[in-house]
């Protein structure tokens, strides 16, 4: 596994992906200049990828995943279980 691209704002986000063509999305609730959960919702209307949610704010959880994260960590947990959540979203 390795990364193809980053960024801190969600503006090009969609066009990125589709040039890039990951395996899997990580995205946090929190951009620069706007929201991830619009954001998880873009890319799941756009693309068919799995986007891990990776995000200080537990109390998305719920939402998150109604809105189609394959996943949703909390960071600072075990790193161990990203990876685990990583090769699984890549694998469905």
């Amino acid at each position: 596994m390795k990364v193809v691209g980053k960024s801190i704002r969600g503006k090009g986000v969609i066009t990125k992906l589709k040039r890039a063509k990951p395996d899997v999305v990580v995205l946090d609730v929190r951009l620069q200049d706007s929201d991830g959960l619009l954001l998880l919702e873009k890319i799941r209307q756009n693309l068919p990828l799995p986007v891990v949610m990776l995000s200080m704010y537990e109390e998305y959880r719920e939402y998150a995943l109604r809105m189609g994260a394959f996943a949703y960590l909390v960071k600072g947990k075990d790193l161990e279980e990203l990876y685990r959540t990583l090769r699984l979203a890549v694998m469905r």
